[in-house]
């Protein structure tokens, strides 16, 4: 089973501002979220409600024309203004740890999602794939390289920061 592990860029960074905390800060995205493109049935527009906002767009660290600039304390991301994958993509996630003791987030991504996440990791190796949940920046993991398998997984500093991630796009609770 092939398994990716992404370095968050922005995570390094938000540790060191963060110092103490059990928690990462996260960074307030300020562009809007598009709305999705087919409405939902009634039944789940009250579900879609309670459930964040969970966004993965493309990322540079320069400039560029047709991106948006995202100030960090330490620097500037340069992002697409619209999402490559979105809560609609997503099958599962769920907390985990690696055999060292480091604790990551497990993305599973639906079929289309899947074909999304691997069609743009082959088209773009050593970017970055922002992480936003409703609308604050969680991570910028760097695309190591293709992944084909549906999975992707996110690194954190802390065990508690990868479950409330977790938790809050499960919509069991504050990513805090």
């Amino acid at each position: 089973m092939q398994r990716n592990y992404l370095i968050p860029l922005a995570l390094l960074a938000a540790v060191a501002l963060a110092g103490c905390q059990h928690t990462t800060p996260r960074q307030q995205y300020a562009a809007a979220t598009p709305q999705a493109a087919q409405p939902a049935p009634a039944s789940q527009d009250a579900a879609r409600q309670q459930q964040a906002s969970v966004d993965f767009r493309l990322a540079q660290t320069q400039a560029a024309p047709g991106l948006s600039e995202l100030k960090l304390s330490d620097g500037s991301l340069w992002l697409l203004p619209e999402p490559v994958l979105t809560r609609a993509d997503l099958a599962s996630v769920e907390p985990r740890k690696t055999q060292q003791g480091q604790a990551y987030v497990r993305f599973g991504f639906s079929q289309a999602g899947a074909q999304k996440l691997a069609a743009l990791s082959q088209r773009y190796p050593g970017k970055l794939l922002v992480l936003t949940l409703n609308n604050s920046l969680i991570a910028a993991p760097r695309i190591q390289g293709a992944i084909t398998n549906g999975v992707l997984d996110v690194g954190f500093a802390s065990d508690q920061q990868a479950l409330n991630v977790a938790r809050e796009i499960a919509g069991q609770g504050s990513a805090g």
